[in-house]
């Protein structure tokens, strides 16, 4: 049985049953292991989880798990290399549990299925390795880079990014590329443009590439490198002026904490950088990762707690001699140590109905591959870096962790859940840009200035409303009062004065409200700060940083105050349009207008109805509500006074029009009669001639008269 003490087991099972894995792991000591990341502190959290299976003894009885470990350098070569060496000599290993870089797990598990074993993963996430056809024995407990282009897109859309440009290392496997690649298409359902997508060999001077991007002027930058690369992109990118407050730069998360230190600084072709400079180039970048430890502080398969966990593999890695490196993916690698031993524990049942055990394992053997992969997909468990399932295509589906340097240490901002596409944000994190102090304050504000401006616009607004509204409801009022909708019921005069008293009263309420406002409420300034970037020259990478402020007024009670006020103008707009159509028929020609006003009382209350809108729906949106409020206010106001003036104007041009009409008929008629009383005398008869005379005479005496 299994139990505190294993070492007096028999010999020849332990050497037969040992190592039923075969981990592929960094074997240099210190922090300057080969390759082009450094993950050392994976080793230990494999052997700390292999001693925790081989004490449980629930769990595969009467075996005890082992592992043999090389050194893959994050090549491809070398890591098949390593694989064949193991393979190669006995013991027969049962799993391949490699390796940490999709660059040499790629090759690897091309290798190892046509020995019908299966391979597991800690670390690889390259997108390659989904594809069932090419890798259909392979497993891993990380999720695949796949996942943290969405994640991208998140961050893009929290601080409104448009533009981001792409650059990768492009190797022969192309891990990075098929990384990135789905995010082009991301990008572009979410109105993200791609300026530049840029790729350099590894190894060689990224100069030509980061200049590329400089002359697109765009200032996100997404980042695809191990972490060796990713000194030299950021050493080359500081001396180019490519880092700092200006730029924004998006990197994996799984470096390791102060990966961009060097013993001997960095070198990339005629440039250099020291930790000084390194650390000035690398501050404020974003990370994304997969979450690396559970916040879910719950007992695992192991029976710890992940605060417990951390604390023992702590421990554990300062009392021994194992490899130092990267301790970001620890927990993944102990957890994938326990997706092994479940497995096999699962399979043993299926193998003893075949008549078969773990001990009778060989490669080649297509029953023992089958069972295996079965169980793999079946495996489930809440492990250190949460709950540990696999989907169709080998993949583990987990949660993706947004972060950001801060003072050198990369600070949680965010998570992201792949399967709710979901962004749960850190908002205690204060997010700074650390922008120069080198500014102008090009429209500076006086407090005093800026709430009597507040005041002034309330003021002057709901006033003015006020006094065009009630003159047009007492005028409605007066014709209710002296006539129905269809005879005259009662003769009754009402004197201007007695409108103008309407007009006063409606104007002294909200001169009175508003002053209760003034006295009681104080009023405030709440400002808002909006960022855009302006480049100043066409040949220039220097940039003018624009600030605008949203200034806006407000009170405790703003909303109360907003109520009352808007309460008894809406009602004397209700009685004023219900006083309108009551007196639509009026046909009276000293009431020949009443039908317009009715008319203006409605877009009046349309269009105050809208206003109220805008106002409670573009109140973020300077610009936007700017331009509502004055476009409503400029078409309220020219359709009431071309409803009330033009059918006056009208009327008295026909008025005029009719006079002018009347005087000619007179001058005509006046012509006329001269006409016909004008008779001319023959010389003959001089008595006639001087009759005819008298008579015009007398005729134009008549008509002056």
């Amino acid at each position: 049985e299994k139990g505190e003490s294993y070492p007096n087991r028999n010999q020849y099972e332990v050497m037969f049953i040992t190592n039923l894995v075969y981990l592929n792991l960094p074997t240099s000591s210190g922090f300057s292991l080969s390759g082009g990341w450094i993950g050392g502190g994976s080793v230990g959290a494999a052997i700390l989880g292999l001693q925790h299976i081989n004490h449980n003894s629930s769990l595969l009885p009467n075996y005890y798990l082992n592992m043999t470990w090389s050194d893959t350098k994050c090549r491809a070569g070398p890591g098949v290399q390593a694989l064949f060496d193991q393979l190669s000599i006995e013991p027969v290993k049962l799993l391949v549990l490699a390796a940490s870089c999709s660059k040499s797990t790629i090759p690897q598990s091309r290798f190892s299925q046509h020995f019908d074993i299966l391979q597991l993963s800690y670390a690889a996430a390259s997108p390659l390795l989904n594809n069932r056809k090419l890798y259909p024995n392979f497993f891993r407990t990380y999720p695949s880079d796949t996942n943290l282009n969405p994640t991208r897109i998140q961050l893009c859309k929290r601080f409104n990014w448009k533009n981001i440009a792409i650059i990768y290392e492009n190797d022969d496997t192309g891990v990075f590329y098929e990384a990135l690649k789905p995010l082009l298409s991301l990008a572009k359902e979410n109105n993200i443009t791609i300026t530049a997508l840029q790729s350099f060999i590894p190894g060689s001077d990224p100069f030509d590439a980061l200049m590329n991007i400089k002359e697109r002027k765009t200032k996100i930058i997404v980042g695809g490198f191990y972490a060796a690369t990713s000194r030299a992109v950021f050493c080359r990118a500081y001396h180019l002026n490519l880092t700092g407050p200006s730029y924004v730069w998006m990197i994996y998360g799984w470096y390791g904490e102060q990966w961009w230190k060097s013993p001997h600084g960095i070198q990339v072709g005629d440039v250099y950088c020291n930790d000084s400079q390194m650390d000035q180039a690398v501050d404020g970048y974003f990370s994304t990762e997969a979450v690396p430890i559970s916040v879910l502080q719950e007992k695992t398969i192991s029976g710890l707690t992940p605060a417990d966990w951390v604390k023992i593999y702590h421990e554990f890695q300062r009392n021994s001699n194992l490899p130092r490196g990267s301790e970001e993916l620890a927990a993944f690698a102990y957890d994938a140590v326990w997706t092994i031993a479940l497995m096999l524990n699962q399979s043993i049942p299926k193998l003893q109905a075949m008549n078969k055990s773990l001990d009778q394992f060989k490669y080649y053997d297509q029953d023992f591959y089958r069972v295996f992969k079965e169980e793999m997909s079946k495996v489930s468990f809440l492990g250190i870096t949460g709950p540990v399932t696999f989907s169709s295509t080998g993949d583990r589906l987990g949660p993706m962790l947004i972060e950001r340097l801060i003072g050198g240490k990369e600070i949680t901002i965010g998570r992201y859940y792949t399967n709710l596409q979901m962004t749960d944000w850190n908002y205690s994190v204060e997010i700074k840009w650390n922008l120069p102090d080198r500014y102008a304050n090009v429209a500076p504000s006086n407090g005093i200035i800026t709430v009597m401006a507040c005041l002034g616009e309330v003021w002057c607004r709901t006033i003015g409303f006020t006094m065009a509204f009630a003159a047009l409801f007492a005028k409605t009022w007066r014709i209710k009062t002296i006539f129905n909708s269809n005879i005259i019921v009662k003769r009754k005069v009402m004197r201007d004065r007695s409108l103008y008293g309407i007009v006063f009263a409606a104007v002294l309420v909200d001169v009175i409200v508003l002053s209760l406002q003034l006295a009681i409420d104080t009023t405030t300034i709440q400002s808002e700060n909006q960022m855009k970037y302006t480049i100043s020259q066409e040949d220039s990478y220097e940039e003018i940083i624009y600030i605008y402020v949203h200034r806006q007024c407000t009170s405790n009670y703003e909303i109360a105050w907003n109520v009352l006020l808007c309460g008894a103008n809406g009602v004397l707009l209700l009685y004023g349009a219900y006083l309108a159509w009551k007196t639509r028929k009026i046909q009276l020609s000293m009431a020949n207008d009443s039908k317009f006003i009715g008319l203006a009382i409605y877009s009046v209350a349309v269009f105050a109805s809208l206003s109220i809108f805008a106002t409670i729906a573009l109140r973020d949106n300077v610009d936007l509500h700017f331009a509502a409020m004055a476009l409503l206010t400029l078409i309220a106001t020219t359709c009431t006074t071309c409803l009330v003036f033009v059918p006056k104007i009208l009327a008295l041009k026909q008025e005029l029009k009719s006079k002018k009409n009347v005087n000619s008929s007179i001058y005509g008629l006046s012509m006329s009669l001269r006409t016909i009383s004008r008779r001319t005398p023959t010389d003959s008869d001089p008595n006639a001639k001087l009759n005819g005379n008298n008579s015009e005479s007398s005729l134009d005496y008549k008509i002056q008269q």
